[in-house]
């Protein structure tokens, strides 16, 4: 089982995903709206990740509750998807 780990940094920091000897950074950054964390696009995940295209919506879903859990203690996520990126969108609630 994974387990998540946001840092308590200022303005930005890390979100970790860890799963046996994996270990996964993505960056975060506070937003007019809340938080947003920087997810590769599903072109660049395996590359990104080495992960298969199949798990990233676990692993999207993982971080996106572990976030609100530890940073905002309630709210919700979106996963926003462009073709220049991709960001999990946390707003708290």
């Amino acid at each position: 089982m994974a387990t998540v780990t946001v840092d308590h940094g200022g303005r930005g920091g890390d979100v970790i995903w860890q799963e046996g000897g994996t270990s996964l950074r993505f960056c975060w950054e506070g937003a007019s709206f809340g938080f947003e964390v920087g997810i590769p696009t599903r072109a660049d995940w395996t590359e990104h990740t080495g992960l298969p295209e199949s798990r990233r919506a676990e692993v999207v879903r993982a971080l996106g509750d572990a976030f609100i859990q530890q940073r905002t203690r309630g709210g919700h996520w979106v996963l926003m998807e462009h073709d220049h990126g991709c960001w999990l969108q946390i707003h708290p609630g």
